[in-house]
Order: structure tokens, then C-alpha cells, then sequence
């Protein structure tokens, strides 16, 4: 068996003994890498919305107030302060009237009577929801004929 020594740059290999003699490379492999896409099915979505319909109930309050003016031609001193009486706001109504001398005389009370009513009303809505089904796709074979590394034929289908 001879000893080589490889040279990187020339790609031969040389004998090391003096009797030099030249080699041949016969063959060569190359390898290549080659992708194709291959169906192998999916999933489609789809998407549903459902309606209901249903009665919502809520309950609503309302306000009155009811005005009611009382005549009351009383001479004070010093003008009342609006105030609140069993529930009721009274508002005292002033004038001044001209006599030999000037008095403050209440002439009305404005009394205010709040009252509240409740009601429970129905009032029908339709509710939405959507929701998704899948459905599992099968895998399509490639057409008779066709290169199975060939993959511009399953691009074209897409």
C-alpha cells in the first residue's frame, strides 16, 4: 500500500515516492436537495351565528310633582327659607306692599308634592352568538401523470 499526500489545491493525489505518477478522477456524485409541497388536506372553518330571542325585563321609576299654590295673606317679619315638610318642599312667595308704614306680608305657599311610581316593563330583544365548525378536508391526490417532485402542479391548485 503507497503513502499519499493530499494536495487541497489540485484536487489529486500524488504518490509520496519519487516515481511520481498522475491519477484520474473517473466519477464524481453531486447530491441535490429537492422540496415539493404535498397536500395532505386541512381544516375549513366556518363560522354560524345563531339567534335567540328572549324577554328582558327591567323596572323603571317615574317622577311627578305635583304644584299646588296656597294663599296665605300673612304679614311676617323676615322672609321665610324654602323648607321641606312631611316630604313636601313649600316655597314661600313674597311682596311688598305700601301701606303708612312697609310690611312683608306672605301672600302664597308654593308646596311641592313629589311622587314616584314604579312599573316593570318587558321588552323582547333577539341575542346573537356565533360559533365555529370544523370540518376535517381530505387530501387531494396529484393528477395521473404528473412528477411526483414536481410541485408547480400543486402550487397551480392552490
Amino acid at each position: 500500500m503507497a503513502d499519499f499526500d493530499d494536495k487541497a489545491s489540485t484536487g489529486h493525489r500524488i504518490p509520496a515516492d519519487d516515481d511520481a505518477r498522475e491519477t484520474m478522477e473517473v466519477a464524481e456524485e453531486t447530491a441535490r436537495i429537492v422540496k415539493r409541497v404535498v397536500d395532505r388536506g386541512g381544516v375549513r372553518l366556518d363560522s354560524v351565528t345563531e339567534h335567540r330571542d328572549e324577554l328582558l325585563s327591567a323596572e323603571l321609576r317615574q317622577g311627578h310633582v305635583e304644584i299646588r299654590r296656597i294663599p296665605r295673606d300673612e304679614v311676617v317679619e323676615e322672609a321665610p327659607a324654602i323648607r321641606e315638610e312631611d316630604g313636601v318642599t313649600i316655597i314661600p312667595v313674597l311682596e311688598e306692599r305700601a301701606v303708612l308704614r312697609t310690611e312683608l306680608v306672605l301672600v302664597e305657599e308654593v308646596h311641592l308634592v313629589r311622587t314616584e311610581t314604579r312599573e316593570t316593563v318587558e321588552v323582547p330583544v333577539t341575542l346573537r352568538r356565533q360559533r365555529l365548525i370544523e370540518t376535517e378536508l381530505e387530501a387531494e391526490d396529484p393528477p395521473p401523470g404528473a412528477d411526483p417532485l414536481d410541485d408547480t402542479d400543486i402550487m397551480k391548485r392552490k
